[in-house]
């Protein structure tokens, strides 16, 4: 996610992009026996139709072939290969809810789903694992390249029934640097210890104050994108990452990254990406500097793994 963070989950808008690593999906038929089989990075998973086993791995998977097991009578093989780790940060739930859903789908149909109704399945079944899920995630999955999205229905307390999101889809292509801090917390987790307190103890401050600020970051951000302004856009970037910082969504790691990011003046700005307390700083353009700087330091450069990032616009789509 570019800007939005936290407030999205109550009705504001934000900016998410989708980034070139990616999930590949693949659904056989197995006639032999009714179990469902998942052949993936993390490991192997087999189970009967009938008494689905839970596993923390693919909880995910799970509960997208839930929302089909009644289509579904001989067993299966889902087979997942991904382009990133699951331990970093790039919107792997999502990016595989929305792969699995449509592979599912076209076994059991024979063509893909509309966009919303992907959309619309796809963030039922992740907030049956993640309560606090925006949507953010699956519509970077589903539309690919650079959008603006906000969910009227996102309440911090309580979401309303899931209807057409507000999208605008940005034709920029934006050379992004990532780096991870070596550790991610979970965002239910994040919200729950830092943004719902906030929220019990004062909502005024949260949501006029700090909501605000990060509202008008995202609006500005969009205005920055049309105008292909990557000055500005990081810029803003540095604002909502103070905002975040305020919060108390940083770390040292986290400030360690942003601020060796920030010195290099091929990096036009930088921000916690996601909800905070761990996973990645994203930084807008390509930080050679800092990578020739860390040749020289070695301990440094494995502390911190770097990710040079494009914009994928392509999104889900069947090979």
């Amino acid at each position: 996610m570019l800007l939005g963070e936290h407030s999205v989950l109550n009705g504001g808008n934000s900016i998410v992009c989708a980034i070139d690593k990616r999930i590949f999906v693949q659904v056989i038929p197995n006639i032999t026996n009714k179990k469902i089989i998942i052949d993936s990075n993390l490991g192997f998973y087999e189970s009967s139709l009938d008494e689905l086993k839970e596993d923390k791995r693919f909880e995910f998977v799970i509960e997208v072939f839930k929302f089909f097991k009644d289509e579904i009578s001989d067993g299966i093989e889902i087979k997942i290969k991904s382009e990133f780790l699951s331990s970093v940060g790039f919107g792997s739930s999502a990016a595989v809810t929305v792969a699995s859903f449509n592979a599912l789908f076209y076994f059991v149909n024979g063509f893909l789903p509309d966009h919303f109704f992907t959309y619309k399945n796809s963030l039922n079944i992740v907030r049956r694992i993640q309560r606090w899920a925006s949507g953010a995630d699956i519509i970077a999955s589903i539309h690919g390249g650079i959008n603006a999205y906000r969910q009227p229905h996102n309440d911090l307390l309580k979401n309303k029934a899931i209807i057409k999101p507000s999208i605008v889809k940005y034709e920029n292509t934006l050379p992004l640097t990532a780096v991870y801090c070596g550790y991610k917390k979970s965002t239910d987790e994040v919200i729950k210890e830092v943004i719902i307190e906030d929220y019990l103890n004062d909502q005024e401050y949260l949501i006029d104050g700090i909501f605000k600020e990060i509202e008008e970051c995202t609006v500005d951000g969009c205005k920055a994108l049309t105008n292909n302004d990557l000055i500005k856009l990081g810029s803003i970037m540095n604002d909502q990452h103070n905002v975040m910082d305020s919060l108390g969504l940083n770390t040292f790691e986290l400030q360690e990254i942003h601020e060796i990011l920030s010195s290099d003046h091929n990096i036009f700005g930088a921000k916690i990406s996601g909800s905070g307390l761990g996973d990645c700083i994203v930084g807008l353009g390509r930080a050679e500097e800092w990578e020739k700087e860390l040749t020289n330091q070695s301990i440094i450069y494995e502390k911190y793994p770097i990710f040079d990032l494009n914009v994928d616009k392509s999104g889900v789509m069947q090979s």
